[in-house]
């Protein structure tokens, strides 16, 4: 199926996948049986001398705060407002990829 330019594609195992672009997917696992929904996000980056620092230090300055959350400590009152939201973040190396992951959770 395709909706607005983007085209949905449901598995039989259930999962379906959302072709964003040709460089985004998106993939929803339903699961009925938890009450939590958990949203990771992995950001692949070639691996290369002039940006691996700044790629393995990106996700923890953002953690720090933004626009609506000016530091960590209103991120965390924010986060509390939300029923125990939370929000994790890491960089990780896998061969030639540098992969920047966020992960989002709440009660469902």
């Amino acid at each position: 199926m395709v909706y607005f330019g983007v085209k949905y594609i449901k598995n039989s195992n259930g999962m379906e996948s959302i072709n964003i672009n040709s460089n985004i997917n998106l993939y929803y696992i339903p699961m009925t049986k938890l009450k939590t929904t958990t949203i990771d996000v992995y950001i692949h980056r070639d691996l290369n001398e002039e940006e691996s620092s700044l790629n393995a230090l990106l996700p923890y300055v953002l953690k720090r705060g933004c626009r609506l959350c000016s530091d960590s400590e209103a991120i965390s009152k924010y986060l509390e407002n939300l029923y125990g939201a939370g929000v994790g973040v890491g960089v990780l190396k896998r061969g030639d990829d540098h992969i920047l992951h966020v992960a989002f959770e709440t009660i469902s």
